[in-house]
């Protein structure tokens, strides 16, 4: 019995031991199939069908697929209100960047330059970004973004939820960072 099992499994390796009985009866072989699962593993395959799934492989095809931006106002204990720049990975949710502007009046010029050099740091750009509409994600903002071949993707107007990547995440931080400190300025909140 042991000689058909292996051979079936080592010519078909995404077979798991239901398929492999099913063949073996077809052939006018009787077994069970945790008798094929006890053959299987005792033989170094798992019963189980398919390949194990590396998780590092299936993350680095994700991986920069998908960024999205977002702003949030942060409010310091001198009741002075801070712009934060978000960038999150989707894919992996991975926390990119996190940049405080010291005021109220963001522009397209800053935002670009803080994506740079959110880019530079990490060694690594997006084929997509996805963001909500504003005048700090218009302008050279947009421009730099057909230089660099990255699609911009923009929520529907009105529909900031829309972009809840970047809203569960500004969340987290509002409930774990925020509610437990006060910072003075903007240098201090960075």
């Amino acid at each position: 019995m042991v000689e058909p099992v292996v051979t079936l499994k080592r010519e078909n390796p995404a077979w798991g031991q239901r398929r492999i009985r099913e063949e073996l009866r077809r052939m006018g072989i009787t077994i069970s199939e945790p008798s094929v699962g006890r053959i299987l593993r005792k033989n170094g395959f798992s019963p189980r069908p398919g390949r194990k799934l590396d998780f590092e492989r299936v993350t680095s095809t994700v991986k920069d697929a998908l960024w999205a931006l977002d702003f949030f106002a942060v409010k310091t204990a001198k009741g002075i209100w801070l712009q934060t720049l978000l960038i999150i990975d989707v894919h992996t949710r991975e926390l990119i960047d996190l940049r405080i502007y010291g005021g109220w009046d963001v522009d397209s010029v800053w935002t670009i330059r803080t994506f740079n050099e959110a880019c530079a740091r990490e060694k690594r750009r997006p084929k997509k970004v996805v963001h909500v509409h504003g005048s700090y994600f218009a302008g050279q903002f947009a421009r730099q973004m057909l230089v660099l071949e990255i699609d911009d993707e923009l929520t529907p107007v009105h529909l900031p939820i829309m972009n809840y990547y970047a809203e569960r995440a500004v969340g987290s931080i509002r409930r774990e960072m925020l509610r437990h400190a006060r910072v003075a300025d903007a240098k201090k909140l960075q």
